[in-house]
């Protein structure tokens, strides 16, 4: 009868986390004039995304699609592509030192219209921002109209409350044509954070 008992509590309590789960859907349109910064590399920040405020728990699944203004597009081959969403806790933009962010199952499908013309593979792993993360691509270039990137949430730790704020986000895409110095001091300095974004990337390729 005991072992009845702590069967069915177990099964409540995996019932109750995942009632709690949910998927966090978000579209936005972005204007690609202009944010060529370089030959074949793309970069939006905050300014250029339409003012968003998103809650994210442990657990949730995110589902984030990035569109192209009616018209545009982008034919490359695009060997990176970072998309960071930023929380914002006590007024400042990310998360305190000792504390980080888990994701899994992370993805980027490269979408003409609704048809998925190239998937992605993202890089999981623990950072100070939600990631959807990839640098694996080296087909041939594809037209694109929008992105779309999903991951899981796996959980926040330190010392981060269980719900976050996401209120930031920037995206970076980079063909396969490597740029000069220069260019990428003044990509990273911009977005805040692709260093350790590669870095994460760098590690799990070699786990």
């Amino acid at each position: 009868m005991r072992s009845v008992w702590l069967a069915a509590v177990a099964a409540s309590v995996f019932a109750a986390g995942a009632a709690q789960a949910a998927t966090v859907t978000v579209n936005q349109t972005v204007d690609l004039t202009g944010k060529e910064t370089s030959p074949g590399i793309f970069f939006f920040q905050q300014p250029d995304f339409p003012a968003f405020s998103i809650d994210v728990s442990q657990g949730d699944h995110v589902d984030w699609t990035v569109n192209f203004e009616p018209g545009q597009s982008l034919t490359l081959s695009p060997h990176i592509v970072n998309l960071r969403i930023d929380p914002i806790i006590n007024g400042v933009e990310g998360v305190p030192a000792g504390s980080f962010i888990t994701e899994a199952n992370t993805d980027i499908e490269l979408l003409n219209g609704s048809t998925v013309v190239a998937t992605l593979a993202g890089l999981d792993g623990t950072s100070g921002a939600l990631f959807f993360s990839t640098n694996n691509f080296t087909g041939a270039p594809v037209t694109f109209t929008a992105l779309r990137g999903q991951a899981d949430v796996v959980g926040f730790g330190g010392a981060l409350a269980p719900t976050l704020t996401f209120n930031q986000a920037r995206l970076l895409i980079v063909a396969n044509a490597v740029p000069e110095p220069a260019t990428w001091a003044l990509m990273i300095l911009g977005f805040g954070g692709v260093g350790a974004a590669l870095r994460r990337q760098r590690r799990a390729a070699t786990a």
